[in-house]
């Protein structure tokens, strides 16, 4: 990292350079051949785009995009007029070191070290910016100083000094402590050779930002112009290149990184103008089909074993189960699609996506689209599989002409059929949902009814959450979702609208009248009441509201406390301890102490004590290896203590909750110390997995 330099000392520095030039004529002559380049320039033009064009440091630079070739970059080394500038693609900025050809290290560094954010909003740390630019100002000072052969001149002047000017620069050489000895007055006297690091210092103080100091574009303000031009690549790039560029990088891309894969972009060109919604399904899909008219053909939405997708990104068995989903699919906005492009492995979206697809969503919010899918993301398979399963039987699946695959008990004799037997174990729900597809795929009516409680549920959360984003101005409706509530850009909007934080915030959760604390809308405080409901089997009306299931939750909540509640499910249970999933009954980490619940007695405990509903909600869960629960207490200090909620599939931990006692929400900075534990324990057991097979796969 570059260390700034004190101002004392910098102008030093710059007193001396100054004073050099007064020496001689030939060390200031180039000095102002420096000053011809560049010493117009300012901070606040550095970057300046017109016509699709980026002019760089005063027409020094121009950079363009070419449809064929891609990225153009111009210099103007010696001032030539624009028709006498040089054009260079960045493959030949590259090969420039392999040539022997000059390099210009300028456009080197822009294209390979300066970041350009795909984001709306990006938090660039400010020493990390700082930092850039620095090394951003220094590349740009050496790149004329190569340009105009200081180097060279420098050294030319040095081997040919006489006596007279060698003692002034060794006066001022120590003078400013810079060296103790007369190295160039020995050069000129004896012909002692100049050290190195004479030479270095000599050359560096002749630099133009040596000679100017902190007039010469300031770091600061500098600072300013290059965070800005960092979210300006809609100015360089095309829309349906930028479309695509956003898809494989969605945090920032470099220049190189554009030209390096310009030609799998060319590719996707075409389809990022026709059908820009579905482009991010094309990072599922194998690059040899990219260049096809039919990529995005709504049947290969209905097969995820078709020869267009990469089998490790998408589903073994099915992409959407219903025509109707593939076409509800089709018409989302590009920022939900983005997002389920990246989750479409996950059971849990496409069944909400299924849901989704029976409600007419054209009026609602993209925005609030996206957070209901992120909210069902976690439960909403369960859901289907309780009422799949019920189907089923009530329907007879198991003796229909139509069902060619699946048997849904294990006493039918093998010999008799070859149809694979499952249950309605967790462990099965892509079959159910493909058994489903089977049997009414071709029946959307009968689908829609077997799917009519789910859908009651979603469309009530989102309804619910569209009325409050309808409530926002519209700039601030894409901050409904947490995550975005850090960045700069909500402050800028909030004080746009002379609106509180907390006020905003107040509108994302349920507002209790009494003393209980107000719970966040996003909370699985209400998801919970709702799985249990399903469980067991209550009506869903059809004028079911979000709130009103959170008070019904709410009474759920506090009901299960009981100790009636609690010996029940010790009978139903069946088994008072299991395995544990982490290698250790206690782990501590970082200060902290995570204690696995694997026994019924310590759930309970937990339970009681901390009165949240773990045993009653997840007892289960924990038992079929579907969720892992910790206790979390600080070593030094006992009273600080929480319940840590963990997904585990596939042999990897995921965060879903952390909960205070009576269920309070617990700070960030606690939920990250989580976090950090959850990844450790992961790395343990990647390499556990690595070495003996997976339990919770070897009987499949």
């Amino acid at each position: 990292m570059v260390q700034p330099v004190p101002v004392q000392l910098f102008n030093r520095h710059q007193q001396a350079a100054q004073e050099l030039l007064q020496v001689s004529k030939k060390l200031e002559q180039v000095y102002l051949d420096q000053y011809q380049h560049i010493g117009a320039v300012t901070a606040e033009d550095f970057f300046q785009i017109a016509n699709d064009q980026v002019h760089i440091a005063g027409d020094k630079f121009k950079i363009h995009f070419d449809i064929e070739k891609g990225l153009i970059f111009q210099s103007n080394p010696h001032n030539l007029q624009s028709s006498e500038v040089l054009d260079t693609t960045l493959k030949s900025v590259k090969l420039a070191e392999t040539e022997s050809q000059p390099l210009n290290r300028f456009l080197k560094y822009l294209c390979e070290d300066t970041y350009f954010y795909t984001l709306d909003s990006y938090e660039i740390h400010p020493a990390d910016l700082k930092t850039k630019t620095q090394i951003l100002r220094q590349t740009l000072v050496e790149q004329v100083f190569e340009w105009i052969d200081g180097e060279n001149r420098v050294e030319q002047y040095l081997y040919n000094i006489n006596e007279e000017e060698a003692q002034k620069i060794d006066d001022i050489l120590q003078q400013y402590s810079y060296f103790d000895y007369p190295y160039v007055s020995d050069f000129a006297k004896y012909g002692k050779a100049i050290p190195l690091s004479v030479e270095i210092n000599i050359k560096h103080l002749v630099l133009i930002n040596s000679v100017l100091g902190q007039s010469f574009l300031p770091v600061n303000a500098l600072m300013n112009s290059i965070h800005q031009f960092s979210f300006k690549l809609e100015k360089i790039i095309p829309a349906h290149y930028l479309r695509i560029i956003k898809i494989f990088y969605n945090e920032h891309v470099s220049l190189d990184e554009i030209q390096t894969h310009l030609e799998s972009f060319k590719l996707l060109s075409v389809h990022a103008q026709e059908k820009p919604q579905l482009l991010a399904f094309a990072k599922r899909m194998n690059r040899g089909f990219w260049q096809y008219q039919d990529l995005f053909n709504k049947q290969h939405f209905l097969n995820g074993q078709g020869a267009y997708w990469s089998t490790d990104a998408v589903p073994t068995l099915q992409i959407c189960t219903l025509k109707r989903t593939v076409n509800w699919l089709f018409k989302q906005d590009p920022l939900v699609n983005d997002w389920i492009s990246l989750h479409i492995k996950d059971i849990n979206v496409r069944t909400t996506m299924i849901a989704l697809s029976f409600m007419d969503t054209s009026k609602v919010y993209p925005e609030v689209i996206l957070m209901t899918l992120q909210y069902f993301k976690r439960f909403t398979a369960r859901l289907f599989l309780m009422e799949c399963h019920s189907y089923a039987i009530t329907n007879e699946w198991q003796s229909a002409e139509k069902n060619t695959k699946y048997a849904l008990l294990p006493t039918v004799s093998p010999h008799k059929n070859n149809k694979r037997v499952i249950t309605d174990s967790f462990l099965y729900i892509e079959e159910w949902l493909d058994f489903s597809a089977l049997m009414l795929a071709d029946h959307e009516q009968q689908y829609k009814k077997m799917y009519s409680k789910i859908t009651r549920v979603v469309q009530a959360f989102m309804m619910f959450l569209q009325n409050i984003a309808m409530q926002l101005p519209r700039d601030l409706v894409k901050f409904i979702d947490p995550q975005k509530q850090q960045h700069a850009e909500f402050f800028i909007q909030l004080k746009k609208h002379n609106i509180q934080v907390e006020d905003f915030r107040k509108n994302l959760k349920h507002i209790n009248q009494d003393r209980t604390p107000s719970i966040s809308i996003y909370d699985s405080y209400v998801s919970d009441y709702i799985v249990h409901m399903f469980i067991a089997q209550h009506e869903i009306k059809h004028n079911l509201t979000w709130s009103g299931l959170y008070q019904q939750a709410k009474r759920w909540h506090e009901q299960n406390y009981l100790q009636e509640a609690l010996d029940q499910l010790k009978q139903d249970v069946g088994v008072s301890k299991w395995e544990r999933v982490t290698p250790m009954q206690k782990i501590y980490f970082e200060d902290w102490c995570y204690e696995e619940l694997n026994s019924l007695k310590r759930i309970i405990q937990e339970s009681m004590v901390y009165k949240h509903c773990l045993a009653l909600s997840y007892t289960s869960r924990i038992v079929e290896r579907e969720y892992v629960a910790f206790h979390m207490s600080k070593i030094d200090d006992p009273s600080q203590e929480f319940t840590l909620g963990c997904y585990y599939s596939l042999g990897e931990l995921s965060f879903d909750q952390l909960r205070l006692p009576n269920n309070h929400e617990s700070e960030q900075h606690f939920m990250l110390k989580a976090l950090r534990f959850i990844h450790d324990v992961n790395q343990h057991l990647k390499w556990q997995s690595s070495i003996q097979p997976n339990e919770e796969l070897k009987n499949l």
